[in-house]
């Protein structure tokens, strides 16, 4: 993680499924400059796309199921090219007992790896519900893990706080990189995640919260092949960015677009000959084929 905007907030959404041997809950973290005109543009240009919806707000999930592609296809453009948006931060979790031991692996990843660039402002969507008793302790887990961490000298102290989605275009943009990631590995398409590929950085979560540590705990290392097949997700939807941007260059017939285009589409490409190198380092470890992106949900 490179990215460091001058006043970062996250703004972090999840998404996740259950089921035998496949389960897997996945954060999105998007870190965002909540002080300059940027995100004001931002919040405005998204607020118009929301105010046309059913219920107000940017739930992606529930716009692809309305059919509205092309309106989603326009708040990931807008995400995409907003100075505003620094980084959207991905981690991925295997469900093994439960969707929350999941959820607090994954928040506890994204708060030590982000405290790292300087974040310490966390906003998280609040799962609290009045009427239904078994939310009303779901915030203070989010908030144990984080306390947890900070006496154990794991992050610096953070401000926490548990927002409703509804009128927090911050929120917007964690569900719309959380429903694309989503899509990507339960469908092994990385079509919806083309757009936002370039600032988004996918990965198995490492680190575990402190209720979950053994004695001599020491951060996971990937599960084998695994952290290979999300790499080879990140890429797919890249050259799908990338050969994107060539073509709608070639349209316009803008020479500067084009070089930049063609310029992007050459970095994605050596960052494929990199991978496939390292595939065959790590076949050459194990004696094995590298496991491909078909076999990403039985890892």
């Amino acid at each position: 993680m490179t990215a460091r905007p001058r006043r970062p907030a996250a703004f972090i959404d999840e998404s996740y499924r259950v089921g035998e041997g496949q389960g897997f809950y996945i954060m999105a973290a998007a870190v965002i400059d909540i002080q300059g005109r940027a995100f004001e543009r931002l919040r405005a240009e998204l607020s118009v796309i929301a105010a046309r919806s059913a219920n107000g707000e940017i739930h992606a999930q529930d716009m692809a199921r309305r059919s509205e592609h092309e309106r989603l296809n326009q708040v990931e453009r807008l995400i995409s090219a907003s100075p505003a948006v620094a980084l959207i931060a991905t981690v991925k979790a295997p469900v093994r007992t439960g969707a929350e031991p999941a959820r607090q692996h994954c928040l506890a990843d994204l708060a030590i790896e982000l405290t790292r660039i300087g974040v310490t402002d966390f906003r998280l969507d609040t799962r609290r519900n009045p009427t239904r008793r078994a939310t009303l302790l779901s915030d203070p887990k989010d908030r144990a893990t984080i306390e947890a961490l900070t006496r154990a000298g794991d992050i610096p102290p953070v401000r926490i706080a548990h927002v409703s989605s509804a009128a927090s275009p911050g929120m917007w943009v964690a569900d719309t990189a959380a429903y694309a990631t989503h899509r990507t590995l339960a469908r092994r398409d990385p079509s919806r995640l083309a757009t936002l590929a370039w600032k988004l950085e996918l990965r198995e979560a490492r680190h575990l919260p402190i209720d979950q540590r053994q004695p001599g705990h020491r951060p996971i290392s990937p599960s084998t092949g695994l952290q290979q097949r999300l790499d080879d997700v990140r890429l797919v939807a890249s050259k799908l960015t990338a050969a994107a941007d060539k073509d709608r260059a070639y349209a316009t017939a803008d020479q500067t677009r084009l070089d930049q285009a063609l310029e992007r589409l050459r970095a994605v490409t050596e960052r494929e000959a990199d991978l496939a190198l390292r595939d065959r380092h790590w076949e050459d470890l194990h004696h094995r084929p590298a496991p491909t992106l078909d076999d990403l949900l039985g890892a």
